[in-house]
C-alpha cells in the first residue's frame, strides 16, 4: 500500500506544477501547456537521474514517484494533443 501513496504524491506533485505552470503562462503570454509540460518532464527526468544514488528503499519510493508523475504526463499529453487537433480540425471546418 506505500507505493499506492507514493504514485499518489506523485500524482499531486505533477498537478501542483500544472497549477503553478497555468499562473506563470498568464503571467508571461506563453502556452501553459508547454510550461506544464515542460516543468513536468524535468521533475521526471531529475528524478529518474537521481534514483540510482540513492538505498534501494528510497530508490523504490522514488521510482513509484516517477510512475505517479509519468501518468500525468501521459494524460496531460493525450489530453493536450487532442485539444489541438480538435481546434485544428474546428479552423478547417470555418
Amino acid at each position: 500500500m506505500e507505493f499506492m501513496s507514493m504514485i499518489v504524491t506523485g500524482l499531486i506533485l505533477a498537478v501542483i506544477m500544472f497549477g503553478l505552470s497555468f499562473v506563470v503562462s498568464k503571467l508571461s503570454g506563453l502556452s501553459w501547456f508547454w510550461i506544464a509540460f515542460c516543468a513536468n518532464s524535468g521533475f521526471f527526468l531529475t528524478f529518474l537521474a537521481v534514483q540510482s544514488a540513492f538505498p534501494e528503499n528510497a530508490a523504490l519510493a522514488l521510482s513509484y514517484l516517477n510512475l505517479g508523475i509519468g501518468i500525468f504526463l501521459i494524460l496531460q499529453t493525450i489530453f493536450g494533443s487532442s485539444n489541438w487537433l480538435l481546434k485544428k480540425t474546428m479552423q478547417r471546418r470555418h
